[in-house]
């Protein structure tokens, strides 16, 4: 089995938090391998594991959706 995600992108970005705050952090684009789709999470810092985990559940998420309506 090949990957879930491949990462193609991070790129510096300041964005706006939950609570409305600017955190200067980063972009980071991907593409989840199963639906062929371009996704994009904001992250305060490159933490790898961190960075993996929303991801995941990211996919996890959009698993869910593809299952709606069968």
């Amino acid at each position: 089995m090949g990957a879930l995600y491949t990462i193609t992108l991070t790129q510096p970005q300041t964005y706006l938090d939950n609570a409305g705050q600017p955190v200067n952090g980063f972009r980071v684009d991907f593409t989840i391998a199963e639906f062929d789709e371009g996704h994009s999470i904001n992250v305060p810092k490159q933490d790898p594991a961190e960075i993996d985990r929303r991801i995941k559940a990211l996919i996890a998420d959009r698993k869910k959706l593809a299952s709606l309506g069968g």
